[in-house]
């Protein structure tokens, strides 16, 4: 059995929180400071956001190769959705 768009799109959606947790420790290493519970909450925010549109862009096809999702999955949602359009419409 191979991997298929639908089994990284569940798999990325259910990754969320502990994505976002990673985002959250580089920001604050890189700024050097702890951030603030809003914050926080705005970086679990937007990547929930991100992660989201990616997803459901990525559900609505089937048989894009696995390197190709995986090279594109977390790069700007906008540039996810622009490229699994024009995989579309191949």
């Amino acid at each position: 059995m191979s991997i298929t768009t639908k089994d990284i799109a569940e798999a990325m959606y259910s990754s969320i929180e502990g994505y976002a947790a990673y985002v959250v420790d580089s920001i604050q290493f890189s700024i050097d400071r702890d951030l603030t519970d809003e914050e926080q909450q705005n970086v679990y925010k937007t990547v929930e956001d991100a992660i989201s549109k990616v997803t459901t862009e990525m559900e609505k096809v089937e048989g894009i190769p696995y390197s190709e999702v995986k090279a594109k999955a977390l790069q700007d949602p906008d540039a996810m959705a622009a490229y699994l359009e024009a995989k579309r419409k191949e």
